[in-house]
């Protein structure tokens, strides 16, 4: 039985899954594979039932992903990593517009898109929102709107929402200095205290994509992920 964390998609995870000779590689097991959230709870999920394995984004070879390994050494010592796989990202521009340098305006993207393409989408000029990985591709068709260009009919709207943002993520982190935090370290995402900030910290990287503040969407979505968690994991505790 074969899972994935939440920050890969189904056909990414196979991909790996099949370069690596664990599955035959049918498209249509990529579905079938479960989404077992979190790279912790990924990991968790795994060491707890016998015949589970799961694809996990390890990074780049020479500097691993820092939530992996903190999770792999918190957890127990049956939890083994059985192989590595450099797989291509392969990524498909759904628009009015066939070419993906014809997009202007906002573009709905993943975590693990602005992972693999946050370069290409700065050279394009383009404001990535961020949703979570496991939105569906009709809610992303949604969110862009009906001209395709993610714009909010009310501008001010999204400017607001931006400020509102800003203000609880300043707040929040100052309340995290009071307690004593030092500026750098986990803060986990399972802790109450600590998921008011998370929620501002991914409100203002959601807000900053509406208003074309591309590099803060990036900036943003690493630092979460430098605290130890993640969009997709953050964007579960609104749910």
């Amino acid at each position: 039985m074969l899972g994935r964390s939440e920050r890969e998609s189904g056909a990414q995870a196979l991909l790996a899954a099949t370069a690596a000779g664990w599955v035959e590689g049918d498209p249509a097991e990529a579905e079938s594979l479960l989404d077992l959230g979190s790279t912790t709870a990924t990991l968790s999920t795994v060491a707890s039932i016998d015949g589970l394995s799961a694809v996990v984004h390890l990074g780049h070879p020479a500097q691993p992903s820092h939530e992996l390994e903190r999770a792999l050494l918190a957890g127990p010592p049956s939890l083994v990593l059985t192989g590595a796989s450099a797989v291509p990202a392969q990524w498909v521009w759904v628009g009015r517009s066939g070419a993906a340098r014809d997009l202007t305006g906002h573009v709905v993207v993943d975590e693990a898109g602005m992972r693999d393409r946050r370069h290409v989408l700065r050279t394009m000029g383009v404001s990535p929102s961020l949703v979570p990985t496991r939105t569906s591709l009709e809610e992303r068709v949604a969110l862009a709107g009906p001209d395709g260009s993610g714009d909010d009919p009310g501008t001010a709207r999204a400017v607001t929402a931006y400020a509102y943002a800003r203000t609880g993520y300043h707040r929040g982190l100052a309340a995290l200095r009071r307690a004593g935090w030092r500026g750098q370290g986990p803060i986990p995402a399972d802790h109450e205290p600590n998921q008011g900030f998370l929620r501002a910290l991914l409100a203002l990287s959601l807000a900053a994509g509406l208003v074309g503040e591309r590099e803060q969407v990036e900036r943003c979505a690493q630092f979460l992920r430098d605290l130890g968690t993640s969009p997709d994991e953050v964007a579960r505790l609104v749910e």
